[in-house]
């Protein structure tokens, strides 16, 4: 749609946009003016918990309460928790109890959890948390008991892991305290039954802390034997890749982990039998056994080698040398590894048989000494495991939530201007997109370009739909009508060369297009403009003509064709200088015989004898055929069409049953188009109805009225017209 069509549009339909856009801000206006106030209820929080990043997750439940320290995470999940259905559940279920909500259906309750807000403040770890109400005290309970049940069910998520946590461990550590007792009460017994078995106790526990050494020694090497073998595994895989040159062998040096393992070892006893020295003398079997010990140590230090010589390749891409060099160092810390397993094998069973040797009551005692320690470091593992989860709980007890903002209640704006102009904006936006949706399906012909192209033929005239529909017919007053039929009548003189003969049918196939009116100003026209004019009606289905004019309709056209009156006695003056009118007498039954006989032929031949333009008026074309036959004998046909409606099936068979009598159709009128639509209207009243005015004083109520018509049955001279009164609304053709 083009600019111009879319604001012919909208001037056309501006009552719609009222309509649509008055009605719709007023309406909100008055609303928001009359309505009650809305109260919000609103309170702020957030989970101020200490931050764990250092701290290890011993428990899995850590993930879901204190172990958590991402910020929009804590966020998240405070959100989830408040707006959970349990929270939100239990509030409605007390608010219903304290008489606060009537209504305790599903539907009530689903409305109820949609009220509450739960918004997470952007770039913070706060919560807001509002409800609204017409009644602040309503609004304020319900956040108040949101943040009771809120905070119950929080410290119940809390504290519930941490409860049995403890209560696990607690139950745990009593069991191996029992075990301890039992076990300390069997040594005790033990060493009371066998008094000689006390003087072995330092024998015993130093021989029981050697194995434990060597146990782990063993431990050690197996792991070391493990990853050494995995690593050769995974080098002897790739060994199938092809080498792009024959490698050189080069003596690697590499230090030896049983070398450093050994010196480690020898410093560590070395530190011990320093620290005992202080208690115990030279002679002390403990103290002999860690002598025995290092001497040991330094002898299998000095057989090894303290760096693992390898070859090593040169001339290798870098993948294929590390590959070599990766699987050599396996191979020799497999090697290396396996004889620390197998010394350590074999000083376990070196140790194994010491304590064998012992009399059966130390080796009891010694069993007996390795089982209190066991059970004494479980103990004390779930000791330190106890006292962990009673500080996590005393963390877990302690209040988290922060209240930034107590309940509180605020009266909410009502937005009155901004509501108004929303609604105005929304209202002009769904009006005018109607109005071009409307303008768009509008298959209306509006302005001369558009009847040209819709309809076929030139347009002669545009003329308004205004609230002047007639040409004064006594003395000429200027105005924006009579301009606008001035330049019909011109195009009709410009074209009077291509006139068949002086008769011009003004012809139309829909009723009310104004046939009637236009024949009547055009022939006024023609006659203020120097040219003698017949005016006949030949509406005989209709006649409007002498309503028009204010003549009298006793005898006719229709008298004349049936030979019941001569043209002499019937034709009558007009009041405008250079017009008489022939009316159209009494309807007959069959109009049509009459314009097919020969009187209708030789009226025509009789008329164009004694005048410059005769003007036929006649009966809609796509309802009677009188205005076919009627082309016939006149030749002239002068078209109109409504400005508006848009060109009908009856109207285009009624132009082609005129082509096809080959009629000459000088054009098109295109009748009551709307004064912006009609250029010669506008411009007038723009820019030359005030001039008018003031040279011409008279002017100014025929330019705005409804034109003049004269009184039924009164006589007139012809030369001096009479004066008539006001203009009615009859014959809108």
């Amino acid at each position: 749609m083009g600019r111009g069509r879319f604001l012919r549009s909208l001037k056309q339909r501006w009552w719609l946009l009222l309509l649509l856009v008055v009605p719709s801000t007023a309406g909100v206006l008055i609303w928001t003016l009359m309505s009650k106030p809305k109260y919000e209820a609103f309170m702020t929080l957030a989970d101020k918990r200490d931050p764990d990043l250092n701290l290890p997750v011993l428990y899995q439940d850590q993930l879901m309460t204190r172990g958590v320290n991402d910020t929009e995470l804590r966020v998240l999940n405070l959100t989830s928790t408040i707006g959970s259905f349990t929270v939100l559940k239990q509030a409605f279920d007390q608010l219903a109890s304290e008489g606060y909500i009537k209504d305790t259906s599903q539907d009530s309750l689903r409305e109820f959890i949609s009220d509450v807000s739960i918004t997470p403040q952007r770039g913070t770890e706060f919560v807001q948390v509002s409800y609204v109400d017409d009644d602040p005290d309503v609004a304020r309970k319900v956040i108040e008991v949101i943040r009771d049940k809120f905070m119950t069910r929080y410290a119940s998520l809390v504290s519930a892991p941490s409860d049995a946590r403890v209560e696990f461990v607690r139950q745990q550590l009593a069991r191996e305290k029992a075990a301890y007792d039992a076990k300390l009460q069997e040594q005790k017994e033990f060493q009371e039954q066998y008094p000689e078995a006390i003087g072995y106790e330092t024998t015993v526990g130093s021989l029981a802390a050697q194995i434990q050494q060597v146990k782990q020694r063993i431990a050690d090497a197996e792991r070391a034997m493990n990853v050494a073998q995995a690593t050769l595994a995974v080098a002897r895989e790739q060994a199938n890749r092809p080498t792009m040159t024959n490698p050189l062998e080069t003596i690697n040096r590499n230090p030896n982990p049983l070398y450093e393992s050994l010196k480690q070892r020898i410093q560590t006893a070395e530190s011990m039998y320093e620290a005992r020295s202080q208690r115990y003398g030279p002679n002390h079997p403990s103290m002999i056994e860690l002598r025995k010990q290092i001497e040991e140590d330094k002898a299998a230090l000095a057989e090894t080698d303290p760096y693992i010589v390898g070859t090593g390749y040169q001339d290798k891409p870098p993948f294929e040398q590390e590959r070599l060099n990766a699987e050599l160092q396996a191979e020799r810390q497999l090697e290396y590894a396996r004889a620390e397993k197998a010394s350590a094998e074999a000083e376990l069973r070196s140790l194994e048989q010491q304590k064998s040797s012992l009399p059966v009551v130390q080796k009891r005692l010694s069993e007996l000494t390795a089982e209190l320690l066991a059970h004494q470091s479980a103990v004390a593992n779930m000791q330190a495991k106890l006292q962990e989860a009673q500080v996590r709980e005393a963390q877990n007890s302690q209040p988290t939530i922060y209240m930034l903002d107590d309940p509180s209640v605020r009266e909410l704006p009502r937005n009155t201007i901004l509501k108004t102009l929303v609604t105005l904006f929304l209202s002009l936006v769904v009006a005018i997109s109607l109005i071009a949706s409307l303008g768009q399906i509008d298959q209306g012909t509006y302005t001369p370009l558009e009847a040209e192209n819709s309809l076929g033929f030139p347009v002669l005239g545009v003329l308004p739909k205004s609230a002047q529909k007639r040409l004064p017919i006594g003395e000429e007053r200027p105005s924006a009508l009579a301009a606008s039929y001035q330049m019909l009548s011109s195009q009709i003189m410009a074209v009077r060369d291509k006139l068949v003969g002086p008769c011009i049918l003004i012809a139309a196939a829909e009723p009310d297009s104004g046939r009637t009116t236009v024949a009547a100003n055009l022939a006024i026209s023609l006659a203020r403009d120097g040219a003698r004019v017949l005016l006949v009606d030949a509406d005989l289905r209709d006649p409007k003509l002498h309503e028009h004019f204010g003549l009298e309709n006793r005898a006719g056209l229709a008298e004349i064709l049936s030979g019941a009156a001569t043209m002499e006695s019937v034709v009558q003056p007009s009041g405008v200088d250079g017009l008489l009118v022939i009316t159209a007498g009494q309807p007959p039954v069959n109009p049509v015989r009459l314009f097919r006989s020969q009187a209708m032929a030789d009226f025509v031949e009789m008329v164009s004898q004694g005048a410059d333009y005769v003007v036929f008026d006649s009966a809609a074309g796509s309802t009677f055929g009188d205005a076919a036959v009627l082309a016939e004998h006149v030749q002239n046909v002068v078209l109109i069409h409504e400005a508006g409606r848009p060109p009908t099936i009856a109207e285009f068979e009624f132009h082609k049953a005129l082509e096809r009598l080959g009629v000459n159709i000088l054009g098109l009128v295109l009748n009551k188009a709307r004064p912006d639509d009609c250029p010669t209207y506008q411009h007038y009243r723009r820019n030359y109805e005030r001039t008018m005015q003031r040279y011409h004083p008279t002017a100014g109520r025929a330019a705005l009225g409804a034109g003049d018509k004269p009184v039924r049955g009164e006589k007139r001279g012809p030369e001096k017209p009479e004066q008539f009164g006001a203009s009615s609304d009859d014959d809108e053709e």
